[in-house]
């Protein structure tokens, strides 16, 4: 005697149009959930750098020009240079902007012993809107080893009402031929506006040359956005094409925002000083979370 094995369909196994219908309805409702949860959250003004940091992805340990007053600011003494220098930063998520800041910003590190940078920053547009101000310096403890602190005044209104005061605090180590280290403490001081000003730590390392190939890899903690302490690993690359043309990528493993990026940049220096910077960064789980960050500098090196 022969079976036929028992289905739900009709005598070919097939299901009728209405069960099958009904079928794809119910498993699309069951995905909502998972649609959502790739909905990443804003970093806002807590995550501001510069078109070099957003563009090479890892940036605690490289001489990062005026990126370091909010990267690592021990790396501002590291190369004699004067630098000036304005951008736009812009975080979207869909059509709507988690942070539109526009700064300027001066870095010396050629008057004198000890570098200094400052920066005035106004939040245009996001979750908060209002200003920003840095003030940086940095100098060589011994040969190739510099440490820097930034000191920052934040001054916000809209989720939350901000006016407070911190510092960062870094470390650059140039520890031999085209490897350098870099150790960083953010927001030393208890705000209470950790979606704003969380505390954290960081470190990274970069291997190549300023004027050829770099590779870089950073570790950086975020102890105060989420329950607990999450982490973020980022790995970037930089070339410089016919000593004129920056080209920068990389790739981020982001705990702190619950995501994944991939970046992109590339810049353009003139033989007088003058440059620019650009920088591009997207979400890989959310096509609606990403970062444009553009710079126009003017910069002398000795």
């Amino acid at each position: 005697m022969r079976y036929r094995p028992l289905t739900c369909g009709d005598r070919d196994g097939r299901y009728p149009l209405a069960v099958r219908t009904k079928t794809i309805v119910l498993l699309a409702i069951s995905l909502l959930p998972l649609a959502a949860a790739a909905q990443v959250e804003a970093g806002g003004v807590a995550d501001l750098g510069g078109p070099r940091t957003a563009g090479i992805g890892a940036a605690i340990g490289i001489a990062s020009g005026n990126d370091a007053l909010y990267v690592n600011p021990g790396a501002l003494a590291a190369r004699r240079r004067y630098s000036a220098e304005t951008q736009v930063w812009i975080e979207r998520r869909g059509s709507e902007n988690a942070a539109q800041v526009w700064t300027a910003s001066v870095a010396d590190s050629l008057t004198g012993p000890i570098a200094a940078a400052v920066a005035y920053g106004r939040v245009a547009d996001g979750i908060e809107t209002g200003s920003l101000y840095h003030v940086a310096i940095a100098g060589a403890l011994t040969q190739g080893f510099f440490l820097g602190v930034t000191g920052k005044y934040f001054d916000l209104s809209g989720a939350e009402s901000v006016s407070a005061v911190n510092a960062d605090v870094g470390l650059y180590w140039e520890a031999a031929d085209f490897v350098a280290v870099g150790i960083a403490g953010y927001n030393l001081a208890p705000s209470g506006h950790e979606a704003v000003l969380p505390r954290g730590a960081g470190a990274g390392i970069s291997i190549g040359s300023d004027t050829g190939f770099k590779g870089t890899f950073d570790w950086r903690t975020d102890l105060d956005r989420q329950d607990g302490s999450t982490n973020r690993f980022a790995f970037g690359a930089e070339v410089l094409l016919g000593g004129i043309a920056p080209l920068r990528a990389g790739y981020i493993i982001d705990q702190t925002l619950d995501t994944k990026w991939w970046s992109v940049g590339a810049g353009l220096v003139s033989a007088n000083g003058g440059g620019v910077d650009v920088a591009y960064r997207q979400s890989v789980d959310d096509p609606d979370a990403r970062l444009i960050a553009v710079a126009v500098k003017l910069q002398f090196a000795q």
